[in-house]
C-alpha cells in the first residue's frame, strides 16, 4: 500500500493499493482485484465529515488520481467503536 497524504491533526490519511498505471477519463487508477488496486481515505471518525472528505478528494484528485474509482462507505450503524489510546 501507498500512503499517498496523511494528516494525524485533521485525522485523515488517503491510501492507495499500488501505483496507478491505467489512464481513465477522470485521471489514473491502480488495477482491480486483490492485490495492487484500490483507493481508499480513512478518517478517525465513524461519522462522516464531508468537508474533510471533499479535501481529501481534492487531495487525489491533484495527485492524478480517478476519484470514480472511489465508493461512499455509511458507517453511523455500525456500533460504538471502542477508542484505543497507543
Amino acid at each position: 500500500y501507498w500512503v499517498l497524504d496523511y494528516d494525524e491533526e485533521q485525522g485523515y490519511a488517503l491510501i492507495s493499493g499500488g501505483p496507478p498505471k491505467i489512464v481513465g477519463e477522470g485521471g489514473c487508477r491502480t488495477g482491480t482485484g486483490v492485490n495492487g488496486s484500490g483507493l481508499w481515505i480513512f478518517t478517525r471518525s465513524q461519522d462522516r465529515d464531508q468537508k474533510l472528505i471533499d479535501r481529501v478528494r481534492a487531495i487525489a484528485a491533484k495527485k492524478g488520481f480517478d476519484l470514480s474509482v472511489l465508493n461512499d462507505v455509511d458507517q453511523t450503524d455500525c456500533g460504538a467503536a471502542e477508542i484505543v489510546q497507543v
